[in-house]
């Protein structure tokens, strides 16, 4: 084998831009650079969630691996491996990771360059986070969370201002003042994409706040008050299209509900909206609680949406009839909803097929399950609407179709399985009594 490794020919000389594609794809990270994202859903671009720090956790090693094969591949891979940095509080010593990072780019400033996408630890130590941040100057993707369990600092670092060129902010902003956090968006001119978790009403009108490039908006309040006054009231919000997870009593002008093209509240018990404000509203996301969904028909324009979304979690196996009969409550059919084209199911964050795996044990209740969305996804495809499930876990969507193969396969392996092990043990109780074999 080591003679037909030496007689083989090298390979070939590719450029530089090649192989930079090549790393690319073969490390790709949904949404890692680019801001197409025009929903509000706990993707790459979250930070209240794990999803961001597992996905990048999955592609470093690899990333890694590249740049260390040769000084050409490093020099070409660099780009890719110091695009992203995230901090993952779950690691070890993860502190240290940090420091080390720091220093690294205070030795080597010539690589920060290459960042354009950054999470760190809101409480946590700000030099080493300040000497991160003063050396991207390419930066246009900035998360930070609050860890629960680190609680040395009372305000997060970033207050006092981040780079101009950020187009996506996302933070968890309970210990911010309203005043640090209306003067930290003025300093964002380019600004595209806002989350704020977390975030506190005001008890005194606020200032104006013009965000001209703000088109995708996600907002929890937290701890709520009968105030009015809060950051969003004072925003002026002139490209605003996508608009999620707002608190209860949120006035916003007319013009901006008129806007929105896409629109996923996050309490549905104390909406003020009617049907007249969403003149554009093309895909609606819908939290269903395990009660009665006529009530959401007087709010949303159904009769206008291209996309559905709704969401439901039921706990055990004994309420997922109940959760998914709300699906077929709401208006489904062509008369209702002549111009949907794609319907999505958000089953929490394990999925139908965990589900079904998981939860249901009896061999009735999963052939039931299992003939209840084959009937729901026919009615879908008679009507040609594509049936997909949100899968989190994935960062994407799975067709309902398929995610029903793969129930059944494993419902038949299982039972396969079971058939296998009933007979082992009677062949091994028949081979323990002789008397029985004859």
């Amino acid at each position: 084998m080591s003679a037909q490794i030496a007689s083989s020919s090298p390979l070939p000389e590719l450029p530089p831009e090649i192989w930079l594609n090549i790393f690319r794809i073969a490390t790709f990270l949904p949404n890692e650079t680019d801001l197409p994202a025009t929903t509000i859903e706990p993707g790459l671009f979250c930070s209240y969630n794990g999803y961001q720090a597992r996905a990048f956790e999955r592609v470093l090693p690899l990333r890694l691996s590249i740049v260390l094969v040769s000084r050409r591949f490093y020099q070409i891979g660099a780009e890719v491996l110091y695009t992203t940095f995230y901090f993952n509080p779950h690691l070890y010593y993860p502190h240290r990771r940090v420091s080390r990072f720091a220093d690294l780019l205070v030795s080597r400033p010539e690589l920060g360059r290459f960042i354009r996408r950054l999470s760190l630890q809101s409480n946590s130590k700000e030099e080493s986070n300040y000497q991160i941040i003063n050396r991207c100057p390419n930066l246009i993707i900035f998360t930070s969370f609050l860890y629960k369990y680190d609680l040395g600092h009372s305000v997060p670092w970033w207050r006092g201002g981040l780079p101009k060129t950020i187009r996506s902010f996302d933070a968890e902003v309970d210990r911010v003042a309203t005043s640090d956090i209306t003067r930290l968006l003025k300093t964002l001119p380019h600004l595209e994409i806002l989350h704020l978790s977390s975030l506190m009403t005001h008890p005194i009108p606020l200032p104006p706040i013009r965000l001209p490039a703000l088109r995708t908006l996600s907002v929890c309040i937290y701890h709520e008050v009968e105030s009015p006054h809060s950051i969003l009231s004072t925003i002026q919000l002139p490209r605003l299209t996508a608009l999620g997870a707002i608190g209860t009593g949120l006035s916003l002008p007319l013009e901006v509900w008129q806007g929105l093209e896409y629109f996923k509240p996050e309490d549905h018990a104390h909406i003020r909206v009617r049907p007249d404000y969403f003149r554009n509203l093309r895909h609606l996301h819908l939290m269903l609680r395990l009660d009665v969904p006529e009530k959401y028909l007087k709010y949303f324009p159904f009769h206008q949406l291209e996309c559905l979304t709704l969401g439901t979690k039921p706990l055990a196996e004994s309420e997922w009839e109940r959760a998914v009969d709300q699906v077929v409550g709401l208006p489904l059919d062509a008369t209702a909803m002549p111009k949907l084209k794609l319907f999505q199911l958000d089953w929490s964050y394990d999925g139908t097929y965990e589900f079904y795996c998981k939860r249901l044990d009896d061999a009735e209740a999963k052939d039931r399950f299992i003939r209840y969305f084959e009937t729901l996804t026919a009615r879908f495809e008679q009507r040609g609407v594509l049936f997909v499930e949100t899968n989190y876990r994935k960062l994407g969507f799975q067709p309902m179709r398929d995610i029903l193969s793969a129930c059944t396969q494993s419902y038949t392996a299982d039972n396969l399985a079971f058939s296998i092990r009933k007979m082992s043990w009677k062949m091994l109780w028949k081979m323990s009594h002789p008397l029985n074999i004859l």
